[in-house]
């Protein structure tokens, strides 16, 4: 307890009471106080800071409510027995995680992308997996289709036009090995070496560097409350533009109608192509979803982009996309030598999964789940972490935003979270490297889809406030 003694600032404007809950709470989590431990009586430690009694009570009773402390009235004020599900992070000499990671290691907290794995009915996909094992026909052991296989391209379309209302066949659709695998193929058959595509500002980093070690120019276009701007395409800024218009990557916002309409003109009239990533199309919290920017592609110059990873779970590493009816030959004939690489015995199993209904079960459970779970992490967030400044819920996605100061730098605490196996991203990391500085909002994105009780939210936002107050430097 010696350490409060000396942390504890009296000219910040955070109040004496939440500096002692940050710190015991921290002193708890970093284990230098254990389980059934006896801490100083209310008494003791307010003569020893020189602050009032009341102060020092109302710490307590704070961490007591929150169930970290117990006090007895005979024997004083203890550690309550707390499993804790975080550790502190020991002579870390880099931030990049191993490749011979624990499986319990795979998954950190506030990690982006990833769904519920908890909820996910395992038991039932075992059954599927083993079924479609035990009745696989000798036909299917001969090379796969190309494209993929029929039933899964098949249950695809059917739910893309009810679920979607993007109106295709199988025929349209091309199965691949992840989000990656698709954008390098669609970019491969549409543009040629050195060709510009534009890219919404801030967007997905990943897509960013991807495109660039793909040979081609990325060209930033700015996003603002109502998505992509289209004022800012010229006809000739870009051959293709790749978007997030039903959750816009990272900001949350939905492209409007209006110009979803307008995007689709300019591709129109200048022979361009609209590639839609389905970022998140598929959680949404509050109203009622905009269509996908394809199911208004009369003049088909729309590809469509979806992904199995952040509804079912990332190791299927399977993707799919949708191609214009007038660009299926150049995509088939493309993919004679370059060939969907996913097993069969994994489309298959996924296609039996849709059929019997247990797809849309699986959605409609995992919507109301993350309602709950992305409450939890706002209000545990916006109760142990004062120096967020705002925090952002969007109404639909994975992810928070939690808005930092701009006297703060977002990426340094991203790369300190690291370091404490937090996995939060920067939101300026999204923002093209032209970018000025004050042009970029500072915060973090925080997934939510994995917290899945109180405890765990209050010990990582806990751990979170340490980092960002360690960058701080306020107490």
């Amino acid at each position: 307890m010696n350490r409060f003694l000396t942390d504890i600032n009296f000219s910040t404007q955070l109040p004496v009471y939440q500096q002692l809950c940050w710190h015991i709470k921290q002193a708890i989590f970093d284990g230098q106080l254990k389980s059934g431990q006896r801490i100083p009586s209310t008494r003791n430690l307010a003569n020893q800071l020189n602050i009032a009694r009341g102060t020092v009570e109302k710490a307590y009773g704070i961490l007591a409510d929150e169930g970290l402390l117990m006090t007895n009235q005979q024997h004083g004020t203890f550690v309550a027995n707390i499993p804790l599900a975080i550790q502190p992070a020991q002579n870390v000499q880099h931030h990049h995680l191993s490749s011979d990671l624990k499986v319990s290691d795979r998954l950190l907290p506030f990690q982006l992308g990833v769904p519920a794995v908890d909820a996910f009915p395992l038991a039932k996909w075992n059954r599927l997996l083993g079924h479609i094992s035990r009745t696989i026909r000798n036909s299917l052991l001969a090379y796969p289709d190309p494209q993929g296989e029929m039933p899964l391209r098949e249950a695809i379309a059917s739910y893309l036009r009810i679920s979607r209302g993007i109106d295709c066949h199988q025929n349209q659709i091309f199965i691949t090995a992840g989000y990656s695998s698709a954008i390098r193929l669609i970019t491969s058959v549409i543009l040629s070496a050195n060709d510009k595509i534009a890219l919404e500002n801030p967007g997905f980093p990943q897509s960013r560097t991807l495109l660039s070690n793909l040979g081609y120019q990325t060209i930033p276009v700015e996003v603002d409350s109502n998505g992509l701007n289209p004022e800012f395409l010229s006809p000739d800024i870009a051959k293709a533009v790749l978007l997030t218009p039903a959750h816009q990557s990272p900001l949350g916002v939905t492209l409007t109608l209006e110009r979803r309409i307008k995007l689709i003109d300019w591709a129109t009239q200048n022979s361009h192509w609209l590639i839609e990533d389905d970022y998140d199309g598929e959680y949404r919290y509050t109203g009622y979803p905009l269509p996908a920017l394809k199911s208004l592609d009369t003049q088909q110059r729309v590809f469509y982009v979806g992904s199995f990873s952040k509804v079912l779970f990332p190791a299927l590493r399977l993707a799919y996309f949708v191609v214009p009816e007038s660009q299926i030959e150049a995509f088939s004939q493309y993919f004679k030598f370059q060939p969907c690489l996913c097993p069969v015995l994994t489309q298959l199993t996924v296609a039996k999964f849709m059929n019997d209904g247990h797809f849309f079960r699986h959605l409609k459970k995992m919507r109301q789940l993350y309602a709950k779970r992305r409450e939890l992490l706002a209000n545990t967030l916006e109760k142990n972490c004062p120096l967020v400044s705002k925090i952002e819920c969007h109404q639909g996605g994975m992810n928070i935003i939690a808005h930092l100061p701009s006297s703060l730098n977002d990426k340094k605490i991203s790369i300190n979270a690291r370091q404490h196996h937090l996995a939060v991203e920067a939101l300026s990391d999204g923002y093209a490297i032209e970018t000025a500085p004050e042009k970029r909002q500072n915060g973090l994105l925080l997934g939510f889809t994995n917290i899945d009780n109180r405890e765990k939210a209050e010990q990582i936002c806990c751990a979170l406030h340490k980092v960002i107050n360690d960058e701080s430097g306020l107490l």
